[in-house]
């Protein structure tokens, strides 16, 4: 089926949806757009094409006069081997 075709098909198929059931598709359109308007889906964001952007959008939550890329050693486990997952030191 060709392109056009189908999104007239599509188009009409709406639009009977539309004059049987108004009230759902009123609520419908209300939630679209409520999706739209909010923040994009995880993972969309996470795409890498969206990486500069979300390199730009970290700023925000680093605190004025931190570098990122500053050492972190201050936390002082940096020679502390990782536990394994699952596994408690009881």
């Amino acid at each position: 089926m060709c392109y056009s075709l189908a999104l007239k098909r599509g188009r009409a198929l709406i639009g009977r949806f539309r004059d049987r059931y108004s009230a759902a598709m009123e609520c419908l359109e209300r939630d679209l757009e409520e999706w739209r308007e909010g923040p994009m889906p995880a993972d969309a964001y996470a795409d890498p094409t969206h990486d500069d952007e979300a390199t730009r959008d970290a700023r925000r939550y680093i605190p004025e006069g931190e570098d990122p890329l500053a050492d972190d050693s201050r936390f002082g486990d940096d020679d502390v081997p990782d536990r394994p997952i699952g596994r408690r030191d009881d």
